[in-house]
């Protein structure tokens, strides 16, 4: 029986694009597996708490005597076979939707998972996980209340928000957040992304970071699955490795009405969702039933001016 996600875990949110979950799973862990061990299987063994992305990444890099060797030392016929073993699939409690996490003491980061599993998915065409829709790295999960998130993220905003270089000056670091929740109508956008916002405010009062809903530098997604909170920073250069098969962006609808607040700022909303409540399906079906029996309705559906019953348009 798969467990639950539970408070504190880390890893990578998988959400699917059809029903087929368990055939997702099945794939997200056979290529998760495959991946630690041909690409970080000797990482995890040795790399005692110091994370190298370009290792983790397998670039070749240049030793003491000068000559280029790669990243991994064992083949994959040489690592460990019990991979699949570290790779954990976890519940969320929403349809299409898992957690993946490695349960290694040295294992990397989420971003850096992510990374390496869009660069095997662009090697490959795209073949490895082909049911799989977006990956979320997961930094912090946490209860669906305001004061948890707010303990859970005040290490995190700032290691987030981590102001790029340009030169010998700091740039300010541009930021966005992105909001869903699944199985919880009791939850508000504004109220986590205040939460965010105030552990930024330091940032910005000091020039290192603003908001950027236009191109941001890095994107905070925050997903309400129920009970749980699910936050985890993606950076610009993530978007990059996405493709239309493997879309970041694929889980934010992007005609919903998303409340984006930052320090000082006021509230600003996209675009209006079309309409889509119970009369106006209702007035539509009526509508089609009418002009299939050669019959006016009362109301028009277009435009909702009051027509004649007798069929001849208003003036």
């Amino acid at each position: 029986m798969v467990s639950p996600v539970e408070p504190g875990f880390t890893g990578v949110l998988v959400t699917t694009a059809t029903g087929r979950v368990s055939r997702a799973c099945r794939e997200a862990l056979e290529s998760f597996a495959e991946l630690c061990s041909e690409n970080t299987v000797c990482e995890f063994a040795g790399a005692q708490g110091v994370h190298d992305d370009s290792r983790l990444l397998g670039v070749q890099t240049a030793n003491d005597s000068g000559t280029a060797d790669t990243a991994s030392t064992l083949s994959p016929k040489q690592a460990t076979p019990q991979a699949a073993s570290w790779v954990k699939v976890h519940d969320t409690g929403v349809r299409n939707t898992f957690f993946v996490r490695i349960e290694l003491e040295q294992a990397p980061r989420p971003v850096e998972l992510v990374k390496l599993l869009f660069e095997r998915t662009r090697k490959q065409g795209y073949v490895a996980v082909p049911s799989c829709e977006s990956f979320f790295p997961i930094d912090v999960v946490c209860k669906a209340y305001t004061r948890h998130a707010a303990l859970a993220l005040a290490d995190h905003v700032s290691a987030w928000l981590q102001a790029p270089m340009s030169g010998t000056h700091t740039k300010p670091c541009r930021f966005a957040v992105r909001f869903r929740s699944r199985n919880n109508d009791r939850v508000q956008a504004h109220d986590f992304i205040d939460v965010i916002c105030r552990h930024a405010v330091p940032l910005i009062e000091r020039g290192l970071a603003r908001v950027d809903l236009t191109e941001p530098d890095v994107i905070i997604y925050v997903h309400i699955l129920g009970k749980l909170c699910c936050c985890g920073a993606v950076p610009r250069e993530l978007h990059h490795l996405s493709s239309p098969r493997l879309n970041i962006h694929a889980c934010i609808p992007r005609l919903a009405v998303q409340e984006k607040r930052a320090f000082g700022e006021p509230r600003i909303h996209a675009e209006p969702v079309a309409d889509h409540s119970a009369s106006g399906k209702r007035r539509r079906v009526t509508d089609s039933q009418a002009e299939r029996d050669g019959k006016s309705t009362g109301i028009s559906s277009c435009d909702g001016v009051q027509a004649e019953s007798n069929g001849v348009p208003p003036p």
